[in-house]
C-alpha cells in the first residue's frame, strides 16, 4: 500500500499577461457585458413612449347639509366634507366624463388611447407602411377608448380641504393640458346642469303645491258662501245669525 503525500505548495497565480490572455479567451462574454447590454437598454428607453401629465386645481364648495345656524350644522359638515369631496373626485374620473372628453378632443384617433390604432410589433410594421392615419375613417368612441381615457384621468383630494387636483396624461404636453382643462369644464357643466334640473323640479313642486293650496282655499270660500246664503247674509250687509247658523259656522 502506498500513500501520496502532498508537499502543500500552492501554485502562484499567473501574471498580468496570463490574465489578459484569459480575458481574450472570453472576449465574447466581455463584449456582451460592455456593449450589447447597454445598447439594448438604450434602445428600449429610446422607443419607450413619452408621457406628459398636466394638473389643474378645482375648488368644490358643497351646499350646507344642515340648516345654517343649527346646533349640528358644523358637526355634520365636518364629518361629510371629506366624503362629499371624494365623491366629486370619483365623478370627475367616471366613464361618462371620459367618453365626453374623448369625443370632444377626438381621442379615438390617438393610438395612445385607441388600441385598434396602435402599431403592431416591429417585425410586422412594414406591412402597414404607408397607411396614413388621415385615410382611416373616423372611428367611434368605443368602450376601450373611453376606458383608456378614464385611466389617463386622475383626481386627488387635498386632505382636510375642498381642493381637487385634476390631472390628465397624454403623449403630448398640449394634449395633456387640453385634457385636464376640458375635464374640469365638463365636470362643472354637468354640475351646473344637475343644479338647474333640481331647481326646475323644485319650482314644479312649488307650483303644484301652490295649486293644491289654492284649490283648498277655493273650496273653503265656497263653503263659507253656502253658509252665508243659507243664513240669509248678503255681502256688504249686516244681520243677526241664528244659533243653528252660528253652530254650523263654528263647527
Amino acid at each position: 500500500m502506498s500513500l501520496a503525500v502532498h508537499d502543500g505548495v500552492v501554485p502562484e497565480p499567473g501574471g498580468l499577461l496570463e490574465q489578459l490572455l484569459g480575458l481574450r479567451r472570453r472576449w465574447l462574454l466581455v463584449a456582451l457585458c460592455t456593449v450589447l447590454v447597454p445598447t439594448l437598454i438604450f434602445t428600449a428607453l429610446a422607443h419607450a413612449p413619452t408621457r406628459y401629465t398636466a394638473t389643474g386645481t378645482l375648488l368644490y364648495a358643497p351646499e350646507q347639509a344642515a340648516v345654517p345656524g343649527s346646533a349640528n350644522a358644523g358637526t355634520l359638515n365636518s364629518l361629510n366634507d371629506d366624503a362629499q369631496t371624494a365623491s366629486q373626485a370619483a365623478a370627475i374620473t367616471s366613464l361618462p366624463v371620459a367618453r365626453e372628453l374623448a369625443r370632444d378632443l377626438r381621442l379615438q384617433r390617438e393610438p395612445a388611447f385607441n388600441p385598434a390604432l396602435r402599431p403592431p410589433p416591429w417585425p410586422f410594421r412594414a406591412w402597414r407602411h404607408g397607411r396614413a392615419l388621415e385615410n382611416i375613417p373616423e372611428p367611434a368612441v368605443s368602450a376601450d377608448v373611453a376606458d383608456s381615457v378614464r385611466r389617463a384621468l386622475g383626481a386627488a383630494v387635498e386632505p382636510g380641504s375642498r381642493v381637487l387636483a385634476v390631472s390628465f396624461t397624454a403623449p403630448s404636453a398640449a394634449l395633456a393640458v387640453a385634457g385636464a382643462n376640458l375635464a374640469m369644464q365638463i365636470y362643472l357643466a354637468r354640475e351646473r346642469d344637475a343644479n338647474f334640473a333640481d331647481m326646475l323640479n323644485a319650482r314644479a313642486w312649488l307650483e303644484d303645491h301652490a295649486a293644491a293650496e289654492q284649490a283648498a282655499l277655493d273650496a273653503t270660500e265656497a263653503d263659507l258662501a253656502r253658509v252665508r246664503k243659507s243664513a240669509g247674509l248678503v255681502a256688504g250687509a249686516t244681520g243677526s245669525l241664528t244659533a243653528e247658523a252660528a253652530s254650523r259656522l263654528t263647527g
